[in-house]
């Protein structure tokens, strides 16, 4: 469980890294094409013409890459299911002596609430995946 719940985490903060850096990316490349449009139109400098075309395509693509990837849906998918995992690993540390963390194991039948539990959590947010990324061409790590 520990380290689903560590994946999960890990996977949340990098999917908020993406889409922090993929909006700071399209607002300077919105900002940037209104300053050369100014410049372009006081210098009459035809280089500038480029960036002003050319800076509104890369802002686009760059909010097509977050639209298409889904990185905002998926971090918060990681950060529930990282939550609920920490929940359940909160569960079985809460156990009377004898049956918590650490302790020696006589059965796991006492477990079996919790395994049940981490199961199907597990299994709904691989489904939850593939679901949301079927149509999609991203690549996974």
């Amino acid at each position: 469980m520990h380290e689903q719940k560590t994946y999960h985490e890990g996977n949340a903060a990098e999917c908020e890294a993406i889409t922090r850096r993929l909006h700071w990316l399209s607002g300077f490349c919105f900002a940037g094409t209104l300053v050369a449009c100014v410049l372009a139109m006081r210098s009459n400098e035809h280089w500038l013409l480029l960036f002003a075309a050319g800076l509104p395509a890369l802002a686009a693509a760059a909010h097509g890459i977050l639209a298409t990837g889904e990185y905002i849906k998926l971090g918060e998918s990681s950060t529930a299911t990282a939550g609920a995992i920490g929940r359940l690993i909160g569960d079985v540390d809460a156990r009377p002596e004898g049956q918590g963390r650490g302790a020696a194991v006589k059965s796991l039948a006492p477990l079996v609430p919790e395994v049940r539990a981490f199961w199907n959590l597990v299994t709904s947010e691989a489904t939850g995946w593939q679901a949301t990324l079927r149509d999609k061409n991203v690549p996974l790590p």
